[in-house]
């Protein structure tokens, strides 16, 4: 495996909010699927939806994609590896962050939010958005049902169009395994699978040496 306009008028509405379409919402399905088909958005509309919305959204090329909370053993991996990368860390270029922070992908015009990131100083954002990373080094996603096959597919293609980043790792959080994906020359590739919990992943892209039962601690 290899790592190898029909906007629509908003300015007279009044929340704009509001026109970003839920599956959920009291809508018939094939309706909502209709819209979202249709309706897409400049860069500069997504950036103030988002400012204004109670939710996190992704953006890709146009289209306005609501993102899903995740489960408290989602969370719990990521608060542990957080704080370990955190100590690990501590006194070096790198800078560890949460799922807050909204990266920037220029080749495929995507706005994303991963569950962490680290990134080597001086961190480098948008243009356009001063608050977006564009220069991760390691990108984490903790899988899920609803989220595992699109973080190894789609996600995937569009990380890997970063040159900055090295490694790229998918974590399960109903079992203990590390799919581990490494930059090796121009193209990347799956490295590993780990699934001891007493081993550690070797990182390209941190000085880090990340013990998996650090990942699953209290779990």
């Amino acid at each position: 495996m290899s790592w190898g306009d029909r906007r629509p008028d908003i300015s007279r509405s009044g929340d704009r909010r509001d026109r970003i379409r839920h599956p959920g919402d009291r809508r018939d399905r094939s309706m909502a699927t209709q819209t979202a088909q249709q309706q897409l958005y400049s860069v500069e509309e997504y950036l103030e939806l988002e400012t204004r919305a109670s939710e996190r959204h992704e953006y890709s090329n146009g289209a306005i994609i609501p993102m899903a909370g995740g489960s408290p053993r989602h969370n719990r991996i990521k608060v542990n590896l957080i704080v370990a990368l955190g100590v690990a860390l501590q006194d070096t270029p790198y800078q560890v962050f949460d799922s807050d922070q909204r990266l920037w992908i220029r080749e495929t015009r995507t706005f994303t939010y991963a569950d962490v990131v680290v990134v080597r100083e001086p961190i480098i954002t948008a243009d356009h958005d001063t608050t977006a990373i564009t220069n991760p080094k390691l990108i984490v996603e903790v899988l899920s049902d609803s989220t595992g096959n699109d973080d190894r597919s789609q996600k995937f293609v569009t990380y890997r169009s970063l040159p900055s980043v090295q490694d790229y790792l998918l974590i399960e959080q109903n079992s203990v395994q590390v799919e581990q994906y490494m930059k090796q020359g121009d193209r990347h590739g799956l490295l590993a699978i780990h699934g001891d919990r007493h081993a550690t992943i070797p990182l390209a892209s941190i000085p880090v040496e990340m013990a998996i039962a650090d990942l699953y601690h209290r779990l």
